[in-house]
């Protein structure tokens, strides 16, 4: 192969494998954390008062979490509605992940 042909074949490596540790030497998102435990979800849906759009629930039962999400037609696209931390309701506080 000639050398004008392998020069911009070894820059091209070189990039790649720049960015390549780029994403892996990364810092990880804060929800990725340890102190985040797996998700385990329960979705239920219902109605919130109102309102005539269906809302569904999104229950996290490892992080003890609440969230409202409804469907909004005109857009075509989910709207969250609110979001709810089960431990600051009643008063626990954050529970240690298993």
């Amino acid at each position: 192969m000639q050398r004008s042909r392998l020069r911009p074949l070894v820059a091209l490596n070189a990039v790649l494998l720049a960015a390549l540790a780029a994403v892996t030497f990364a810092p990880i998102a804060e929800g990725q954390g340890p102190a985040r435990a797996r998700g385990q979800y329960t979705m239920v849906a219902g109605r919130v008062q109102g309102s005539t759009e269906e809302v569904v629930y999104v229950y996290d039962a490892a992080n003890r979490e609440l969230v409202a999400i409804s469907y909004d037609r005109s857009r075509r696209a989910s709207q969250p509605i609110g979001f709810r931390d089960v431990n600051a309701d009643s008063g626990r506080g954050a529970v240690q992940p298993r």
